[in-house]
């Protein structure tokens, strides 16, 4: 059963505020909007679970910035009033803070290096031992340099989640879709790269073109057609487990206070993919024998030209014939092969299919001939 989740919005404790639908499963925030709700009058349901989600953090800063964040990260959860509502923690997969985009504030761009990798891997390891939680690793760039880059972390970060006890991966689907606008791919090419079986988290949000043609996250824009159509094949298709899935819609920003209609729509759309989904569909079950008699008959129809027109003359159906003819092969206990030169072993287990069934094909004419 597919979940909802929903990204903190400040507008939750307004008084004239947007309001958490009832089918809310998980809340996120971070360590402000968590201080934030704790001082505010907003009910939370009993059954509703929070889930910390911090973007920026230290996974490849230096060994005392870590241990710094550590300690703040255990204090904050230790001490919050909704100690118990805690049901994960979610982390980006980030770089050095102290490098690239991550000295203006914003999540670092995560690089797959070796150095890197070692580091996020004591650094995640690190937290899991330290909290007795759920840990969740979200993909985080946006501006990869190619798709070997793209790869390379998805590699990674299903090597982390392989060695860190409990932990799995929160697949941003907007975060997939900026990357590979911004290489010009089609995101479809980099889905094969995400090691699927970690997937526990799956988010949304809508995205913002900036001058330069550069395409940016945008938690205060709706979710675009071509982020539902992703999700939509990858769950179609049985690529994401619903079974296990969180689905959690990021309109974070305080606009969406004067568009709560727009957000609902969001929200509604996602509900009702869900629905969808969550009702009990299947691939298709392929007759096989079906398929393998239809394409013997393509084969004996260029092999035998005139096939069709005598068995039409003696009103005989190609179709059903082929049908006989295999199933008297079977029961003697042999098969058909396709291939004229064989070995000895297969000569005597299989039989040539166009000798064969030219063989079959002539008694069954004569057959209706001589009537």
């Amino acid at each position: 059963m597919i979940k909802l989740g929903l990204g903190y919005n400040p507008s939750f404790i307004l008084r004239d505020g947007l309001k958490l639908p009832k089918e809310t499963d998980t809340l996120e925030l971070g360590f402000y909007e968590l201080d934030t709700l704790s001082n505010s009058d907003l009910k939370l349901s009993d059954s509703l679970k929070l889930s910390l989600h911090i973007s920026s953090n230290p996974a490849c800063s230096s060994l005392d910035a870590q241990i710094s964040f550590i300690a703040y990260l255990k204090e904050t959860v230790n001490s919050s009033k909704f100690k118990e509502k805690f049901s994960s923690l979610g982390l980006h997969l980030a770089g050095d803070r102290n490098k690239g985009i991550g000295k203006y504030g914003f999540s670092p761009h995560y690089h797959p290096t070796a150095l890197n990798f070692n580091k996020a891997l004591d650094f995640y390891s690190r937290v899991r031992n330290e909290l007795d939680l759920k840990i969740l690793i979200e993909n985080a760039n946006f501006y990869s340099k190619s798709p070997d880059e793209i790869k390379a972390t998805w590699e990674q970060l299903g090597n982390i989640c392989k060695a860190v006890d409990n932990a799995g991966i929160i697949f941003d689907i907007s975060h997939l879709y900026i990357d590979a606008y911004n290489l010009k791919l089609k995101p479809e090419y980099l889905v094969s790269y995400i090691p699927i079986d970690y997937v526990e988290e799956v988010h949304f949000s809508g995205v913002s073109l900036d001058s330069l043609g550069i395409l940016h996250d945008g938690h205060c824009n709706p979710i675009p057609e071509e982020i539902w159509d992703i999700y939509r094949n990858l769950m179609n298709h049985k690529i994401l487990d619903k079974r296990k899935l969180l689905a959690v819609i990021e309109h974070t920003d305080i606009s969406w206070h004067h568009r709560k209609e727009l957000y609902k729509e969001d929200i509604n759309k996602l509900c009702e993919i869900n629905r969808e989904l969550n009702e009990s569909k299947s691939f298709n079950n392929f007759d096989l024998d079906a398929i393998a008699r239809s394409y013997l008959i393509k084969l004996m129809q260029k092999s035998m030209p005139n096939i069709g027109e005598i068995y039409s003359k003696y009103n005989l159906k190609l179709d059903e014939s082929i049908s006989r003819w295999s199933s008297s092969i079977f029961d003697s206990g042999q098969r058909i092969r396709i291939q004229k030169l064989v070995d000895t072993y297969e000569e005597t287990e299989a039989v040539y299919a166009f000798e064969s069934f030219y063989e079959h094909a002539i008694r069954e004419v004569e057959n209706v001939g001589g009537r």
